[in-house]
């Protein structure tokens, strides 16, 4: 749904667990930013991204306090915890994304049409999960 080719498109992996959404960005050409901060799951995505031999920028700890300095992104995917505000987390994101971001929530979970400099372009359930794609205004 993204995209083959991804050559010289900056990807944020908010979220990034163990890191799949992550490393088939970098297999598709992106410059790849990872950040997770549960230390085994950021133990798990070091240890893959050793394996795959990834030029994946690993970066642990809370996105809030991580993200500035990162620089901006054009897509940035992000799956945060169900039980927290998805509106709070967009919020935080908003600044990094000059493109899309690709946001999953629980499918009873309602999430704004806009929020910041982010309006909501689409929403596609999948099973229990929801996939809402996020456009940053001018882009």
């Amino acid at each position: 749904m993204v995209g083959q080719d991804l050559t010289g498109v900056r990807v944020l992996d908010a979220f990034s667990g163990s890191g799949i959404l992550a490393f088939e960005a970098w297999s598709r050409g992106a410059e790849v930013v990872a950040v997770e901060r549960d230390p085994r799951a950021f133990a798990a995505l070091r240890d893959h991204a050793t394996a795959l031999g990834a030029d994946v920028r690993l970066v642990r700890g809370d996105l809030r306090k991580r993200l500035e300095g990162l620089g901006a992104f054009g897509l940035v995917f992000a799956d945060p915890p169900y039980a927290e505000d998805p509106a709070v987390w967009l919020e935080v994101l908003a600044p990094a994304c000059t493109g899309r971001i690709w946001f999953e929530t629980a499918k009873a979970t309602r999430v704004p049409d806009r929020c910041a400099t982010l309006v909501r372009e689409a929403s596609r359930s999948f099973g229990d999960t929801t996939i809402h794609t996020y456009r940053a205004e001018g882009a």
